[in-house]
């Protein structure tokens, strides 16, 4: 059985990046010869589409594949199998001269911006570097100009140009990151757990520049992180993931009051929230995520799973449509959707 159905209908004009039955496996090397003796199944099977202008949220444990996935869909991985689909553009069958045309369109912000930043160039030359690489601003002062109005769109002060990575707190090199991925007026970003390295107090303030500048400049996000307090408040839609395969997927409010999948359920039970109403049959998650170089038959999530059935052990779940705009990977009965007329 596919693990995938096809996904729910939307204008294809609403949607600016789409993957289709994306995989990507890692090959494990041993011996002298380096013969591939297996493979670290990171995504496996994964189908969704992201509207244009929205934040998509993807949500796991790590190791889930969260981020192998966010790379996967600017194609800084090639995939195993699968497609990547950019507005008219299938990525995939680009060659790397056609592919760097495209590449102004879509960035990435990272987890830890200092290992990304050359520590021995100014912040501003930094940027005028990708000013001029893209050929962005007709000469060397137009460019200066550019430069100062990112950092000022960052919340950064236009002098700070002449300082380099090391002399920035960490709050302030994610806001260069994100400047830096601005600078060529991109269409889509990745953004990798940009706020996962910093402390609680910086946090709120990169994520609410985040969506200040997603609603200023109409951004299409995939927002990959494991803090869900976060997701809940910059997602339109969350996708979650668990072993390389999506589990649910369906806007963020309906997620977060009514998830569908177990797993979803326990994430949520994981996390302190008075919005909440405490459960008495609440699913706690037991042992550590199995590896992804011998996943478990069937379904992914079986060994965890307090519903699993004998037939878990043998189906690979269809991710499918259980309500309009949300659907589920889960074969068990579903009297508990029915009973939330859902069904």
């Amino acid at each position: 059985m596919s693990s995938h159905e096809p996904m729910p209908s939307t204008a294809p004009c609403d949607i600016l990046v789409e993957a289709r039955h994306l995989r990507k496996w890692f090959p494990i090397r041993e011996g002298v010869f380096q013969r591939v003796t297996g493979h670290v199944k990171a995504v496996e099977d994964v189908s969704l589409s992201i509207r244009r202008g929205e934040v998509l949220a993807v949500v796991g444990e790590s190791g889930s594949g969260k981020s192998t996935l966010g790379r996967l869909m600017l194609r800084l991985l090639e995939p195993t199998e699968g497609e990547v689909i950019f507005g008219d553009v299938e990525l995939t069958k680009l060659r790397q001269a056609e592919l760097r045309a495209i590449r102004r369109r879509m960035q990435i912000i990272f987890q830890d911006p200092f290992s990304s930043l050359n520590p021995h160039m100014r912040i501003g030359d930094a940027l005028h570097e990708i000013l001029s690489v893209q050929r962005i601003g007709k000469d060397a002062a137009e460019r200066r100009v550019r430069v100062s109005t990112l950092l000022e769109q960052v919340g950064l002060r236009p002098a700070v140009a002449q300082r380099f990575p090391h002399e920035f707190s960490g709050g302030q090199r994610q806001r260069i990151g994100i400047a830096r991925a601005l600078a060529v007026e991109p269409d889509f970003i990745v953004a990798d757990e940009p706020v996962s390295a910093l402390d609680v107090s910086i946090q709120a303030q990169v994520v609410n520049l985040l969506q200040d500048l997603k609603e200023q400049l109409g951004l299409t996000v995939m927002f990959i992180s494991h803090d869900l307090a976060v997701v809940r408040h910059i997602s339109d839609r969350v996708a979650v993931l668990y072993l390389g395969r999506l589990m649910e997927i369906g806007p963020a409010k309906d997620v977060f009051d009514n998830p569908l999948h177990p797993y979803t359920d326990a994430l949520l039970a994981a996390v302190p929230d008075p919005r909440r109403s405490p459960r008495k049959n609440r699913i706690l998650l037991t042992g550590d995520i199995p590896s992804p170089v011998k996943p478990p038959a069937g379904c992914v999530f079986r060994t965890r799973c307090p519903h699993a059935l004998p037939a878990c052990t043998e189906t690979v779940p269809a991710l499918r449509e259980v309500a309009p705009g949300r659907m589920k990977a889960c074969i068990r009965d579903d009297l508990s959707l029915k009973s939330r007329g859902l069904q």
